[in-house]
């Protein structure tokens, strides 16, 4: 189906997410820091990157910012998982994102995300 590009720095989150995702036909890869997924992004040019947004050197909205700067990368759809809500959210504007999800996340939330960014790339 898809390839998609998971980034989170907190360990448990990226086996459960590449376990659903596979589960549901895609192909995952993996990173832990938005400096790793730039690399990783750029080498493997993912459908769709679902990225944490608070991580340690480069936040999830600047790694989606720097992937859309280059050519090759332009257009990938991108969603954000958070632990922000309401008034303390990060500001995303400008920025085209499929959603913005709050964690903890259900399972069907993430699945619908998927669909809906893969059915409108």
């Amino acid at each position: 189906m898809a390839k998609i590009l998971v980034v989170d720095d907190e360990p448990q989150i990226l086996p459960l997410m590449s376990t659903l995702l596979t589960r549901a036909g895609h192909t995952v890869i993996t990173a832990t820091s938005g400096n790793e997924a730039l690399t990783v992004a750029m080498r493997e040019l993912p459908d769709l990157v679902m990225t944490d947004q608070l991580m340690p050197g480069m936040n999830g909205d600047e790694l989606i910012r720097q992937l859309r700067s280059n050519s090759a990368a332009k257009y990938v759809s991108a969603i954000i998982m958070t632990r922000f809500s309401g008034h303390s959210r990060p500001n995303f504007d400008g920025l085209t994102l499929v959603a913005v999800l709050q964690k903890p996340i259900e399972i069907k939330e993430i699945l619908a995300s998927v669909g809906k960014a893969l059915a409108h790339p």
